[in-house]
């Protein structure tokens, strides 16, 4: 998928592509860290990502800035709704590239997969993270102890110019 950021793409994460997530996972521990726990993700073996991702699937996706994979974006599948996660390596924070990531598979929920809503969770105090999903249209809907839950209906999604020149 191209995206609105010049030398951004994503595409399917695959089998092939188990060392290389599992090697920015690592390098990025403590940034990843710092607003979740991806734990889960980081006690993830090669082997179990290899297994994990297999074939590619039209849901989760490597974000690559000029051909390396510099993050990931998945959607999590209760069709038709979804829910989105997200994290770009701390190298490559602050240049628009986890909301042109995030843009591109709004777009793909709803025009491929027939989505109508997407949800996403963001950890209180992630102001970076809170961002992307404002500047991609999303709304605040609930505050909970430890995160904030926002909303997307794909169905009122205007992509307007606006929107896709704030990326």
């Amino acid at each position: 998928m191209t995206t609105t950021h010049q030398e951004l793409t994503l595409t399917p994460l695959a089998a092939s592509d188990a060392e290389a997530v599992h090697e920015l996972l690592q390098a990025n521990r403590e940034h990843l860290m710092r607003w979740s726990d991806y734990s889960g993700e980081l006690d993830t073996s090669v082997q179990q990502w290899r297994d994990e991702l297999g074939d590619g699937s039209d849901l989760d996706f490597g974000l690559r800035l000029d051909g390396t994979l510099a993050g990931r974006v998945r959607l999590i599948d209760h069709h038709p709704r979804y829910g989105l996660g997200y994290w770009v390596a701390q190298a490559h924070t602050g240049r628009g590239l986890a909301a042109a990531g995030v843009r591109a598979v709004i777009v793909h929920a709803r025009d491929a997969l027939g989505g109508s809503d997407i949800l996403a969770g963001v950890s209180l105090g992630n102001a970076a993270s809170a961002r992307v999903l404002r500047r991609n249209e999303f709304r605040s809907v609930a505050v909970f102890d430890t995160y904030e839950r926002f909303h997307l209906p794909l169905n009122d999604l205007g992509l307007s110019s606006v929107a896709a020149a704030r990326l």
